[in-house]
């Protein structure tokens, strides 16, 4: 396990782990794409909230139930370390899917 000023890194592999062990529960995954991107294709049991708008969120209670480890994820993997740092900030147990859905894409 890798950490990034308190942030881990999830690997494509660890993450599909989750998914197909039905573990994925007891987890909150957001996908930080756009609406179009995530009807498209996305991790199963993934929650949309693009990147624009998860940043103007004051109160993220609201939309997590903080009860969990929440692994995010973008394109890339460049915003969502944005949106983890934002998250380790206001408490939270954060995750942050390595080189994101294009990389997790590659093994599917």
């Amino acid at each position: 396990m890798r950490v990034n000023n308190g942030v881990e890194w999830v690997s494509v592999n660890e993450l599909k782990q989750i998914v197909n062990n039905s573990k994925i529960n007891d987890y909150e995954v957001i996908d930080l794409r756009e609406r179009e991107d995530y009807k498209r294709r996305h991790i199963r049991g993934a929650k949309n909230i693009p990147f624009d708008e998860f940043m103007k969120i004051n109160d993220y209670s609201k939309v997590l139930s903080g009860r969990k480890t929440v692994i995010v994820y973008c394109v890339r993997g460049g915003s969502s370390i944005y949106a983890a740092y934002r998250l380790r900030d206001k408490g939270y147990h954060v995750k942050s899917l390595i080189g994101g859905m294009t990389e997790y894409e590659k093994y599917s």
